[in-house]
């Protein structure tokens, strides 16, 4: 049975580090469940991991949300 939704909050060390590209072991496709995905400019530590999640999920027709805001730090 796959997950009803997708919860991700701060997502962090979802990147390769030398290609900036998702990690081999995170798969996006069009059985990906819906996420929400939330994190703050000012997080030095994932502000900009989500943007492939969110890029992934859309080339797969896959609902998201992403809220990203202004301030707020790591978590």
């Amino acid at each position: 049975m796959s997950p009803a939704f997708s919860l991700l909050a701060y997502p962090q060390r979802v990147l390769d580090e030398q290609t900036g590209e998702l990690l081999p072991q995170i798969r996006l496709s069009q059985m990906s469940p819906p996420a929400f995905i939330v994190h703050t400019h000012d997080d030095a530590s994932s502000s900009l991991e989500c943007v492939p999640i969110d890029a992934g999920l859309k080339r797969h027709n896959v609902a998201i949300e992403l809220h990203g805001y202004e301030n707020g730090g790591h978590g």
